[in-house]
């Protein structure tokens, strides 16, 4: 019989040769991904376009590399273009862009007017000389009472408008001074039609109309 010690370095040598045996002195070892090593890049690559929000992958727009369906004032927009935010009155419209509804309801008032001193050709409004009796009209009929004796008659005359109506000219108004023969023309009838600017900012001033120096408008949301 062997002694023992012969026996145990017998079987680790054995052990030795067979590490040996497969394929070299260094050990096989498999990388770690997860200790180190970096992220793989998903966008890198022919497919990497795709990846991304824009007008191969949204028919409505693009926020943060998210296609959102663009029917929204927080998030308007289509063709994968970025989304805008429609900012008050503004909407988002049915062709998904910011803009105010032909249909929105507004009140326009017409607040007053400043007029000249004095009529086209130099005269006075009244005798001796004294200032007009103003009042507006419109299609020929009186639309407000005469405010006496002032070249600033403040009517605040509200009417109901839509923005197709206000963008339009729907209505017109003329301005007169009443006298005891026949009244005198301060403006000729003009269209109470207004831009999308001045329908968005809520007021508006027309200047220069006949003998009206300044008529002033407020353009309020129903």
């Amino acid at each position: 019989m062997k002694p023992f010690g012969s026996v145990l370095f017998a079987a680790m040598a054995l052990a030795a040769g067979l590490a040996g045996c497969a394929g070299g002195s260094e050990p096989v070892t498999t990388p770690d991904l997860a200790v180190g090593a970096p992220a793989p890049d998903l966008a890198v690559g022919p497919d990497a376009a795709a990846a991304l929000c824009s007008a191969v992958n949204c028919a409505g727009c693009c926020f943060n590399d998210a296609c959102q369906t663009g029917i929204t004032a927080l998030a308007c927009g289509k063709g994968g273009d970025m989304c805008q935010q429609c900012s008050a009155p503004a909407t988002c419209l049915a062709d998904q862009s910011c803009g105010i509804s032909p249909d929105k309801a507004w009140t326009l008032t017409i607040v007053g007017a400043t007029i000249a001193p004095r009529q086209s050709d130099g005269s006075c409004w009244d005798s001796p000389c004294g200032d007009p009796d103003p009042y507006l009209t419109s299609s020929g009929l009186r639309y407000t009472a005469t405010v006496q004796d002032t070249r600033y008659p403040a009517w605040n005359l509200s009417l109901n408008r839509t923005t197709q109506e206000l963008t339009d000219g729907a209505g017109s108004i003329a301005m007169m001074d009443e006298d005891v023969v026949s009244d005198d023309t301060i403006a000729y009838a003009r269209a109470l039609k207004f831009s999308k600017a001045e329908i968005a900012k809520g007021a508006a001033e027309w200047t220069d109309w006949g003998q009206v120096l300044s008529i002033r408008f407020t353009i309020q949301p129903r």
